[in-house]
Protein backbone atom coordinates (compact mmCIF):
# COMPACT_ATOMS: atom_id res chain seq x y z
CA UNK A 1 0.00 0.00 0.00
CA UNK A 2 2.87 2.34 0.75
CA UNK A 3 4.61 1.84 -2.63
CA UNK A 4 4.83 5.48 -3.63
CA UNK A 5 7.00 5.19 -6.73
CA UNK A 6 4.77 3.12 -9.04
CA UNK A 7 4.38 4.89 -12.40
CA UNK A 8 0.87 5.51 -13.75
CA UNK A 9 -0.16 6.55 -17.24
CA UNK A 10 -3.28 8.72 -16.87
CA UNK A 11 -4.02 8.55 -20.61
CA UNK A 12 -4.91 4.86 -20.36
CA UNK A 13 -7.16 5.17 -17.30
CA UNK A 14 -10.94 5.19 -17.16
CA UNK A 15 -12.74 7.77 -15.03
CA UNK A 16 -13.36 5.19 -12.30
CA UNK A 17 -9.72 4.03 -12.41
CA UNK A 18 -8.58 7.65 -12.11
CA UNK A 19 -10.83 8.12 -9.08
CA UNK A 20 -9.45 4.98 -7.42
CA UNK A 21 -5.88 6.11 -8.12
CA UNK A 22 -6.50 9.49 -6.50
CA UNK A 23 -8.23 7.88 -3.53
CA UNK A 24 -5.27 5.53 -3.06
CA UNK A 25 -2.77 8.36 -3.30
CA UNK A 26 -4.84 10.48 -0.94
CA UNK A 27 -4.73 7.73 1.68
CA UNK A 28 -0.96 7.38 1.27
CA UNK A 29 -0.59 11.14 1.47
CA UNK A 30 -2.78 11.25 4.58
CA UNK A 31 -0.77 8.53 6.31
CA UNK A 32 2.53 10.36 5.82
CA UNK A 33 0.94 13.68 6.81
CA UNK A 34 -0.58 12.18 9.97
CA UNK A 35 2.67 10.52 11.03
CA UNK A 36 4.60 13.75 10.46
CA UNK A 37 2.10 15.92 12.32
CA UNK A 38 1.55 13.36 15.06
CA UNK A 39 5.24 13.10 15.93
CA UNK A 40 5.78 16.85 15.72
CA UNK A 41 2.73 18.11 17.58
CA UNK A 42 2.41 15.41 20.26
CA UNK A 43 5.73 16.23 21.90
CA UNK A 44 6.11 19.91 20.98
CA UNK A 45 4.58 21.14 24.29
CA UNK A 46 6.87 18.82 26.28
CA UNK A 47 9.88 20.01 24.26
CA UNK A 48 8.93 23.65 24.80
CA UNK A 49 8.07 23.38 28.51
CA UNK A 50 10.59 20.88 29.84
CA UNK A 51 13.59 21.25 27.53
CA UNK A 52 13.30 24.96 26.72
CA UNK A 53 11.48 26.39 29.76
CA UNK A 54 8.48 27.88 27.91
CA UNK A 55 5.99 29.93 29.97
CA UNK A 56 2.22 29.40 30.03
CA UNK A 57 1.84 32.36 27.69
CA UNK A 58 4.30 30.87 25.19
CA UNK A 59 2.46 27.54 25.33
CA UNK A 60 -0.78 29.38 24.53
CA UNK A 61 0.93 31.12 21.60
CA UNK A 62 1.90 27.74 20.14
CA UNK A 63 -1.84 27.09 19.75
CA UNK A 64 -3.04 30.58 18.87
CA UNK A 65 -0.40 32.07 16.57
CA UNK A 66 -0.95 29.53 13.77
CA UNK A 67 -4.61 30.51 13.82
CA UNK A 68 -3.74 34.20 13.54
CA UNK A 69 -1.61 33.35 10.52
CA UNK A 70 -4.67 31.75 8.92
CA UNK A 71 -6.51 35.04 9.24
CA UNK A 72 -3.74 36.94 7.48
CA UNK A 73 -3.00 34.59 4.58
CA UNK A 74 -6.15 32.68 3.66
CA UNK A 75 -8.05 35.43 1.80
CA UNK A 76 -5.02 36.36 -0.38
CA UNK A 77 -4.40 32.63 -0.78
CA UNK A 78 -7.95 32.03 -1.95
CA UNK A 79 -7.70 34.86 -4.50
CA UNK A 80 -4.43 33.40 -5.77
CA UNK A 81 -5.78 29.85 -5.83
CA UNK A 82 -8.90 30.84 -7.75
CA UNK A 83 -6.80 31.98 -10.72
CA UNK A 84 -5.03 28.64 -11.10
CA UNK A 85 -6.10 25.92 -13.51
CA UNK A 86 -4.53 23.27 -11.22
CA UNK A 87 -4.51 23.15 -7.43
CA UNK A 88 -1.90 20.42 -6.99
CA UNK A 89 1.37 22.33 -7.68
CA UNK A 90 0.33 25.21 -5.41
CA UNK A 91 -0.57 22.76 -2.63
CA UNK A 92 2.56 20.60 -2.95
CA UNK A 93 4.95 23.59 -2.91
CA UNK A 94 3.39 25.04 0.22
CA UNK A 95 3.28 21.73 2.10
CA UNK A 96 6.91 21.05 1.20
CA UNK A 97 7.97 24.51 2.36
CA UNK A 98 6.14 23.98 5.64
CA UNK A 99 8.17 20.86 6.31
CA UNK A 100 11.42 22.72 5.67
CA UNK A 101 10.43 25.35 8.23
CA UNK A 102 9.46 22.54 10.63
CA UNK A 103 13.09 21.40 10.50
CA UNK A 104 14.14 24.84 11.78
CA UNK A 105 12.24 24.26 15.03
CA UNK A 106 14.75 21.54 15.89
CA UNK A 107 17.55 24.12 15.84
CA UNK A 108 16.08 26.11 18.74
CA UNK A 109 18.54 24.95 21.45
CA UNK A 110 21.57 25.60 19.22
CA UNK A 111 20.84 29.08 17.88
CA UNK A 112 21.85 32.25 19.73
CA UNK A 113 19.52 34.77 18.07
CA UNK A 114 16.47 34.36 20.34
CA UNK A 115 15.55 32.72 23.59
CA UNK A 116 15.02 29.04 22.56
CA UNK A 117 11.34 28.98 23.59
CA UNK A 118 10.64 32.17 21.62
CA UNK A 119 12.53 30.71 18.64
CA UNK A 120 10.11 27.76 18.65
CA UNK A 121 7.09 30.09 18.92
CA UNK A 122 8.33 32.21 15.99
CA UNK A 123 9.04 29.28 13.69
CA UNK A 124 5.81 27.50 14.54
CA UNK A 125 4.08 30.71 13.44
CA UNK A 126 6.19 30.96 10.27
CA UNK A 127 5.61 27.37 9.20
CA UNK A 128 1.90 28.03 9.64
CA UNK A 129 1.96 30.30 6.56
CA UNK A 130 2.68 27.55 4.00
CA UNK A 131 0.69 25.06 6.08
CA UNK A 132 -2.40 27.29 5.90
CA UNK A 133 -2.03 27.81 2.16
CA UNK A 134 -1.30 24.13 1.60
CA UNK A 135 -4.34 23.15 3.66
CA UNK A 136 -6.55 25.50 1.66
CA UNK A 137 -5.19 24.07 -1.58
CA UNK A 138 -5.73 20.50 -0.39
CA UNK A 139 -9.35 21.17 0.55
CA UNK A 140 -10.01 22.68 -2.87
CA UNK A 141 -8.15 19.85 -4.62
CA UNK A 142 -9.90 17.04 -2.78
CA UNK A 143 -13.26 18.72 -3.32
CA UNK A 144 -12.57 18.54 -7.08
CA UNK A 145 -11.21 14.98 -7.12
CA UNK A 146 -13.70 13.16 -4.86
CA UNK A 147 -17.39 13.39 -5.82
CA UNK A 148 -19.86 14.31 -3.08
CA UNK A 149 -21.61 10.93 -3.03
CA UNK A 150 -18.32 9.13 -2.30
CA UNK A 151 -16.94 11.45 0.37
CA UNK A 152 -18.42 10.04 3.59
CA UNK A 153 -17.26 6.49 2.92
CA UNK A 154 -13.90 7.60 1.53
CA UNK A 155 -13.02 10.02 4.32
CA UNK A 156 -14.15 7.50 6.92
CA UNK A 157 -11.66 5.00 5.49
CA UNK A 158 -8.93 7.61 4.98
CA UNK A 159 -9.24 8.99 8.50
CA UNK A 160 -9.22 5.47 9.95
CA UNK A 161 -6.02 4.51 8.13
CA UNK A 162 -4.20 7.76 8.77
CA UNK A 163 -5.10 7.70 12.45
CA UNK A 164 -3.89 4.10 12.79
CA UNK A 165 -0.44 4.93 11.42
CA UNK A 166 -0.23 8.13 13.42
CA UNK A 167 -1.11 6.20 16.58
CA UNK A 168 1.65 3.66 15.95
CA UNK A 169 4.21 6.39 15.25
CA UNK A 170 3.29 8.44 18.33
CA UNK A 171 3.31 5.40 20.60
CA UNK A 172 6.78 4.23 19.60
CA UNK A 173 8.09 7.80 19.63
CA UNK A 174 6.86 8.23 23.19
CA UNK A 175 8.28 4.87 24.19
CA UNK A 176 11.72 5.89 22.94
CA UNK A 177 11.57 9.43 24.34
CA UNK A 178 10.62 8.04 27.74
CA UNK A 179 14.09 6.47 28.00
CA UNK A 180 15.71 9.92 28.07
CA UNK A 181 15.57 12.76 30.57
CA UNK A 182 12.61 14.89 29.45
CA UNK A 183 14.73 18.02 29.98
CA UNK A 184 17.28 16.89 27.35
CA UNK A 185 16.57 18.57 24.02
CA UNK A 186 18.45 16.26 21.62
CA UNK A 187 15.91 13.39 21.51
CA UNK A 188 13.11 15.84 20.68
CA UNK A 189 15.25 17.33 17.93
CA UNK A 190 15.83 13.89 16.41
CA UNK A 191 12.10 13.18 16.29
CA UNK A 192 11.38 16.54 14.70
CA UNK A 193 13.74 15.58 11.86
CA UNK A 194 11.98 12.22 11.56
CA UNK A 195 8.71 14.16 11.26
CA UNK A 196 10.29 16.22 8.47
CA UNK A 197 11.27 13.03 6.62
CA UNK A 198 7.67 11.80 6.64
CA UNK A 199 6.60 15.29 5.55
CA UNK A 200 8.79 14.93 2.47
CA UNK A 201 7.01 11.64 1.66
CA UNK A 202 3.71 13.49 2.19
CA UNK A 203 4.75 16.04 -0.44
CA UNK A 204 5.80 13.34 -2.92
CA UNK A 205 2.50 11.45 -2.68
CA UNK A 206 0.51 14.66 -2.99
CA UNK A 207 2.37 15.42 -6.21
CA UNK A 208 1.38 11.97 -7.52
CA UNK A 209 -2.33 12.80 -7.53
CA UNK A 210 -3.68 13.08 -11.08
CA UNK A 211 -5.55 16.35 -11.46
CA UNK A 212 -7.21 17.34 -14.74
CA UNK A 213 -7.06 21.08 -15.52
CA UNK A 214 -10.27 22.97 -14.94
CA UNK A 215 -12.08 24.27 -17.99
CA UNK A 216 -12.51 28.03 -18.35
CA UNK A 217 -16.25 27.64 -17.72
CA UNK A 218 -15.55 25.84 -14.45
CA UNK A 219 -12.85 28.20 -13.25
CA UNK A 220 -14.08 30.66 -10.65
CA UNK A 221 -12.44 33.90 -11.71
CA UNK A 222 -13.33 36.29 -8.93
CA UNK A 223 -11.95 39.09 -6.88
CA UNK A 224 -12.73 40.40 -3.41
CA UNK A 225 -16.33 41.03 -4.46
CA UNK A 226 -16.87 37.25 -4.52
CA UNK A 227 -16.67 37.23 -0.72
CA UNK A 228 -19.51 39.74 -0.27
CA UNK A 229 -22.36 37.40 -1.15
CA UNK A 230 -21.19 34.34 0.74
CA UNK A 231 -23.69 34.65 3.56
CA UNK A 232 -26.64 34.86 1.18
CA UNK A 233 -26.29 31.08 0.94
CA UNK A 234 -28.38 30.21 3.99
CA UNK A 235 -27.00 26.70 4.71
CA UNK A 236 -23.44 28.08 4.59
CA UNK A 237 -24.31 31.05 6.82
CA UNK A 238 -25.86 28.81 9.47
CA UNK A 239 -22.94 26.40 9.38
CA UNK A 240 -20.50 29.31 9.63
CA UNK A 241 -22.07 30.63 12.84
CA UNK A 242 -22.56 27.25 14.48
CA UNK A 243 -19.13 25.99 13.40
CA UNK A 244 -17.27 29.01 14.75
CA UNK A 245 -19.11 28.89 18.06
CA UNK A 246 -18.13 25.23 18.41
CA UNK A 247 -14.50 25.99 17.48
CA UNK A 248 -14.31 28.64 20.19
CA UNK A 249 -15.58 26.20 22.82
CA UNK A 250 -13.28 23.51 21.46
CA UNK A 251 -10.05 25.49 21.05
CA UNK A 252 -10.13 27.48 24.27
CA UNK A 253 -9.19 24.24 26.06
CA UNK A 254 -6.32 23.17 23.78
CA UNK A 255 -3.49 24.82 25.77
CA UNK A 256 -5.24 23.89 29.01
CA UNK A 257 -4.95 20.19 28.22
CA UNK A 258 -1.21 20.65 27.60
CA UNK A 259 -0.74 22.60 30.83
CA UNK A 260 -2.78 20.09 32.84
CA UNK A 261 -0.99 17.03 31.46
CA UNK A 262 2.53 18.43 31.77
CA UNK A 263 2.34 20.61 34.90
CA UNK A 264 -0.44 19.08 37.02
CA UNK A 265 -0.29 15.41 36.05
CA UNK A 266 3.47 15.69 35.32
CA UNK A 267 3.06 13.14 32.55
CA UNK A 268 6.17 11.71 30.89
CA UNK A 269 6.62 11.39 27.14
CA UNK A 270 5.38 7.79 27.38
CA UNK A 271 2.17 8.79 29.15
CA UNK A 272 1.59 11.65 26.69
CA UNK A 273 1.96 9.17 23.84
CA UNK A 274 -0.45 6.77 25.56
CA UNK A 275 -3.04 9.56 25.89
CA UNK A 276 -2.72 10.16 22.15
CA UNK A 277 -2.75 6.44 21.31
CA UNK A 278 -5.92 5.85 23.35
CA UNK A 279 -7.63 8.80 21.67
CA UNK A 280 -6.59 7.68 18.20
CA UNK A 281 -7.44 4.02 18.77
CA UNK A 282 -11.06 4.86 19.45
CA UNK A 283 -11.06 7.18 16.45
CA UNK A 284 -9.95 4.29 14.23
CA UNK A 285 -12.86 2.22 15.47
CA UNK A 286 -15.39 5.06 15.15
CA UNK A 287 -14.58 6.75 11.81
CA UNK A 288 -16.48 4.32 9.58
CA UNK A 289 -19.56 4.36 11.80
CA UNK A 290 -19.76 8.17 11.80
CA UNK A 291 -19.67 8.14 8.01
CA UNK A 292 -22.58 5.69 7.89
CA UNK A 293 -24.57 7.66 10.45
CA UNK A 294 -23.97 10.87 8.48
CA UNK A 295 -25.25 9.23 5.30
CA UNK A 296 -28.40 8.18 7.15
CA UNK A 297 -29.18 11.18 9.37
CA UNK A 298 -27.15 14.05 7.86
CA UNK A 299 -23.88 15.71 8.81
CA UNK A 300 -25.50 18.53 10.78
CA UNK A 301 -27.57 16.24 13.00
CA UNK A 302 -24.58 14.05 13.75
CA UNK A 303 -22.49 17.13 14.55
CA UNK A 304 -24.91 17.80 17.40
CA UNK A 305 -24.22 14.31 18.74
CA UNK A 306 -20.44 14.62 18.46
CA UNK A 307 -20.50 18.04 20.13
CA UNK A 308 -22.29 16.52 23.13
CA UNK A 309 -19.57 13.89 23.36
CA UNK A 310 -16.83 16.51 22.94
CA UNK A 311 -18.35 18.53 25.78
CA UNK A 312 -17.42 15.80 28.26
CA UNK A 313 -13.66 15.92 27.55
CA UNK A 314 -12.52 18.98 29.57
CA UNK A 315 -14.64 18.22 32.64
CA UNK A 316 -13.77 14.53 32.70
CA UNK A 317 -10.06 15.32 32.32
CA UNK A 318 -9.77 17.46 35.46
CA UNK A 319 -11.55 14.97 37.73
CA UNK A 320 -8.33 13.04 38.36
CA UNK A 321 -4.57 13.22 37.90
CA UNK A 322 -4.26 9.45 37.45
CA UNK A 323 -2.56 8.76 34.10
CA UNK A 324 -4.49 5.48 33.75
CA UNK A 325 -7.76 7.34 34.24
CA UNK A 326 -6.72 9.91 31.61
CA UNK A 327 -5.95 7.11 29.15
CA UNK A 328 -9.54 5.91 29.61
CA UNK A 329 -10.92 9.45 29.19
CA UNK A 330 -8.94 9.93 25.99
CA UNK A 331 -10.23 6.63 24.62
CA UNK A 332 -13.83 7.65 25.32
CA UNK A 333 -13.58 11.17 23.92
CA UNK A 334 -11.70 9.98 20.82
CA UNK A 335 -14.95 8.40 19.62
CA UNK A 336 -16.42 11.90 19.28
CA UNK A 337 -13.24 13.52 17.97
CA UNK A 338 -13.48 11.10 15.03
CA UNK A 339 -17.00 12.24 14.24
CA UNK A 340 -16.19 15.92 14.69
CA UNK A 341 -13.20 16.00 12.34
CA UNK A 342 -15.00 13.97 9.68
CA UNK A 343 -18.34 15.77 9.83
CA UNK A 344 -17.08 19.35 10.04
CA UNK A 345 -15.08 18.95 6.84
CA UNK A 346 -17.83 17.05 5.00
CA UNK A 347 -20.41 19.64 5.97
CA UNK A 348 -18.18 22.51 4.88
CA UNK A 349 -17.89 20.92 1.44
CA UNK A 350 -21.63 20.21 1.33
CA UNK A 351 -22.71 23.80 2.04
CA UNK A 352 -20.12 25.37 -0.31
CA UNK A 353 -21.30 25.66 -3.95
CA UNK A 354 -18.91 23.67 -6.14
CA UNK A 355 -17.93 26.42 -8.60
CA UNK A 356 -17.24 28.91 -5.80
CA UNK A 357 -15.86 26.50 -3.22
CA UNK A 358 -12.53 28.26 -2.68
CA UNK A 359 -13.85 31.55 -1.20
CA UNK A 360 -16.37 29.65 0.93
CA UNK A 361 -13.68 27.38 2.37
CA UNK A 362 -11.25 30.27 2.82
CA UNK A 363 -13.78 32.46 4.62
CA UNK A 364 -14.71 29.68 7.03
CA UNK A 365 -11.04 28.95 7.70
CA UNK A 366 -10.38 32.65 8.30
CA UNK A 367 -13.18 32.63 10.85
CA UNK A 368 -11.67 29.55 12.46
CA UNK A 369 -8.33 31.37 12.46
CA UNK A 370 -9.74 34.36 14.33
CA UNK A 371 -11.38 32.04 16.85
CA UNK A 372 -8.25 29.91 17.07
CA UNK A 373 -6.14 32.94 17.96
CA UNK A 374 -8.53 34.32 20.55
CA UNK A 375 -9.84 31.14 22.15
CA UNK A 376 -6.55 29.70 23.53
CA UNK A 377 -5.60 33.12 24.92
CA UNK A 378 -9.02 33.38 26.54
CA UNK A 379 -8.67 29.87 27.96
CA UNK A 380 -5.29 30.61 29.56
CA UNK A 381 -6.54 33.98 30.89
CA UNK A 382 -9.63 32.32 32.34
CA UNK A 383 -7.53 29.61 33.97
CA UNK A 384 -5.45 32.30 35.65
CA UNK A 385 -8.55 34.19 36.74
CA UNK A 386 -10.63 31.35 38.19
CA UNK A 387 -8.48 28.14 38.06
CA UNK A 388 -7.50 25.60 35.45
CA UNK A 389 -10.33 23.27 36.44
CA UNK A 390 -12.90 26.06 36.29
CA UNK A 391 -11.81 27.06 32.78
CA UNK A 392 -12.08 23.44 31.64
CA UNK A 393 -15.64 23.15 33.02
CA UNK A 394 -16.64 26.36 31.18
CA UNK A 395 -15.23 24.91 27.95
CA UNK A 396 -17.43 21.84 28.50
CA UNK A 397 -20.51 24.02 29.03
CA UNK A 398 -19.85 26.02 25.85
CA UNK A 399 -19.31 22.83 23.83
CA UNK A 400 -22.64 21.53 25.08
CA UNK A 401 -24.28 24.80 24.02
CA UNK A 402 -22.84 24.39 20.53
CA UNK A 403 -24.43 20.93 20.38
CA UNK A 404 -27.81 22.54 20.99
CA UNK A 405 -27.13 25.01 18.18
CA UNK A 406 -26.22 22.21 15.74
CA UNK A 407 -29.37 20.33 16.74
CA UNK A 408 -31.63 23.36 16.24
CA UNK A 409 -30.21 23.93 12.76
CA UNK A 410 -30.65 20.27 11.84
CA UNK A 411 -34.22 20.06 13.13
CA UNK A 412 -35.58 23.44 12.04
CA UNK A 413 -33.87 24.04 8.73
CA UNK A 414 -32.27 20.97 7.19
CA UNK A 415 -35.37 18.80 7.54
CA UNK A 416 -37.51 21.53 5.92
CA UNK A 417 -35.05 22.05 3.05
CA UNK A 418 -34.68 18.30 2.50
CA UNK A 419 -38.46 17.93 2.24
CA UNK A 420 -38.67 20.85 -0.19
CA UNK A 421 -35.97 19.34 -2.38
CA UNK A 422 -37.80 16.00 -2.47
CA UNK A 423 -41.07 17.68 -3.46
CA UNK A 424 -39.35 19.55 -6.29
CA UNK A 425 -37.73 16.37 -7.62
CA UNK A 426 -40.31 13.59 -8.21
CA UNK A 427 -39.00 10.18 -7.26
CA UNK A 428 -36.09 11.59 -5.28
CA UNK A 429 -35.22 9.77 -2.07
CA UNK A 430 -31.89 11.37 -1.27
CA UNK A 431 -30.97 14.35 0.85
CA UNK A 432 -30.43 17.73 -0.68
CA UNK A 433 -26.86 18.62 -1.53
CA UNK A 434 -25.45 22.14 -1.68
CA UNK A 435 -22.45 20.88 -3.60
CA UNK A 436 -23.42 22.46 -6.88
Amino acid sequence: MLNIFKRIDPETMSEEALLHHNMHKSIQNGIFAAVSLGIFSSFLPLFAIEALGASDYQVALLSSLPQLVNVLVLIPGALWLSRLTRYKPFTAVNIGLGKMLMAMVALAPWQRVLDPAWFVVVFVALLSVPNALGGLGWQALIGELIPAERRSAFFGRRNRDTTLWSMIAVFFSGLILNVFDKRWALPYQAFIWIAVFFGILETITLHQHLEPPRLAADKAAFGLRAFRGLFRTAPYARFFVAGLFFHFAWQMAWPLFNLYNVKVVQASALWLSLFTVANQLSQIIAFVYWGRLADRFGNQAMLAVTAVGMSTAPSLTVLSTSPLYLVAVNFFTGIFVAGTTLLLFNQLLNVSPARERTPYIATFNVGVGVIGFLAPQFGVWLAGAISLSGAMHISSLLRLTSAVLFAVIALRFERRERSAAMMMTPGSTGTRSYDG
